[in-house]
């Protein structure tokens, strides 16, 4: 008797800490299969221009900034084949029986920039943007469903995760001072050295 209290306090001692996720149970096991995460590479981007409704629009028209997006599609990976040969010690974290891990990128974004083609004026009249600036700093960025947005050196710098079906929206901070042509050179360099270059990109805001 005393033997098999003493298992099933280590039972329950295990399911606590975590080793046995609480929908296990000893005689059976959890039928969860494999919930590894099938990580991967990002080997394709996009640019694309919507609206708040995430709605594809015609760039010659002119939208509010709030109403303008340039967004960054992940549109091909290649799928990291599972390696179970772990050899370093997993620290628990609490998570619920049987979820999947999310998978991520495994070479993010390194540096987004945005380059003015043109010149302009942005928020008074002597807020004039010349040919060749970078302007990264005026822009901000969120993932798609999020309305939390940050500047984009921010973002680079939380070293934030992509998941697998990530997507973003970049948008000018502050309203123009007058409607105003921007053609922009944007660039998304991931931190294995692939870089991605999108010139001329219209936003016509005001």
């Amino acid at each position: 008797m005393n033997r098999l209290r003493k298992l099933f306090a280590t039972f329950l001692t295990l399911i606590f800490v975590g080793f046995i996720p609480p929908s296990c149970c000893l005689m059976t096991d959890c039928g969860c299969g494999d919930i590894s995460p099938e990580n991967f590479y990002i080997t394709a981007i996009d640019l694309s221009s919507i609206n708040s409704s995430y709605e594809e629009i015609d760039t010659s028209i002119y939208h509010i900034n709030t109403e303008i997006y340039k967004t960054i599609n992940i549109v091909e990976i290649d799928i990291v084949a599972l390696n179970s040969d772990n050899s370093g010690f997993s620290i628990y974290s609490t998570s619920y029986a049987c979820d999947p891990i999310p998978s991520h990128a495994l070479n993010p974004f390194s540096e987004i920039r945005l380059i003015a083609v043109n010149s302009f004026q942005l928020d008074s009249d002597q807020d004039i943007i010349n040919s060749g600036q970078d302007i990264t700093n005026r822009f901000e960025i969120s993932r798609f469903g999020s309305n939390s947005f940050k500047s984009i050196n921010s973002f680079i710098n939380d070293r934030l995760f992509i998941y697998r079906h990530d997507n973003f929206r970049i948008r000018l901070v502050n309203k123009p001072l007058e409607p105003t042509n921007m053609r922009l050179n944007i660039s998304i360099q991931l931190n294995d050295g692939t870089l991605y270059e999108f010139n001329n990109e219209i936003m016509n805001v005001e």
